[in-house]
């Protein structure tokens, strides 16, 4: 990777815990970078106690060019936290660490924030690949937004990225299918969404093994759809197809 975000977390030791909380001036000094330095986990790492960091805000110096993060100490969480780091490394396609930030962003709700974040990385000369898997970030802020119209541009834009690469980024391409079936369910175009979620299940099934979860993601996706039309049946056996695989995946 070209290029990297500069990022000061500033952390505040609380003083209830009962464990002792331990960090170098490594961490302080961070830069988002996707070598050998991994923002999310070396700042839960740090703790070689086994504590945590809530992020209690994010804000952008366009001074100093650095992101702030303000962070508290806690021994809450820690075995939660790692567990989503593993759980977001395993499911984005990006599997990124400067990607996976912004990506949290969203996941806490921060979209302005968020979309900020990704379009100075876009700045940053990234490859190919990055841009497509900003685009479907930026899309998917848009689609948690409500912002349907504007999700599907950049949604359309990953995944021409994806499907026009050599070679084809298929399971990229296909998670980007995915996206643009849930905003048409969202939407309630239920056809068109079906439409998007049958390619999307095809292409994973031809390029990822049999018992994977994002299969079951889709699969749930479809069902969520036949329970709003109705066919109860039908989304009963999508349920079950998936939770089959979210089990094998355990």
């Amino acid at each position: 990777m070209r290029f990297r975000e500069r990022v000061c977390p500033h952390i505040y030791k609380n003083p209830a815990l009962r464990r002792t909380i331990k960090h170098d001036e490594g961490v302080v000094r961070l830069s988002l970078q996707s070598r050998k330095s991994n923002i999310l986990v070396r700042i839960i790492r740090s703790s070689v106690s086994g504590a945590a960091f809530e992020i209690n805000e994010v804000t952008y110096n366009t001074v100093d060019e650095v992101w702030l993060l303000l962070l508290t100490a806690t021994d809450k969480g820690a075995e939660l936290a790692m567990g989503y780091i593993e759980f977001q490394k395993k499911r984005m396609a990006e599997s990124n660490i400067v990607l996976m930030f912004g990506h949290l962003l969203a996941d806490m709700g921060e979209y302005g924030k968020s979309q900020e974040y990704f379009e100075r990385v876009l700045q940053k000369n990234p490859n190919d690949e990055e841009v497509a898997c900003i685009y479907y970030n930026i899309g998917r802020i848009h689609r948690l937004k409500g912002e349907y119209e504007h999700a599907l541009l950049y949604y359309e834009r990953a995944y021409q990225r994806h499907i026009t690469a050599k070679p084809p980024r298929l399971v990229s391409a296909a998670k980007t299918l995915n996206g643009i079936g849930v905003v048409y369910s969202e939407k309630k175009e239920h056809e068109q969404a079906l439409q998007y979620l049958t390619k999307a299940l095809k292409m994973y099934r031809k390029n990822l093994q049999k018992k994977h979860a994002d299969i079951a993601g889709t699969l749930n996706n479809m069902g969520d759809i036949y329970y709003d039309k109705g066919l109860y049946d039908k989304a009963l056996n999508y349920f079950k197809e998936a939770n089959k695989m979210n089990e094998r995946e355990k």
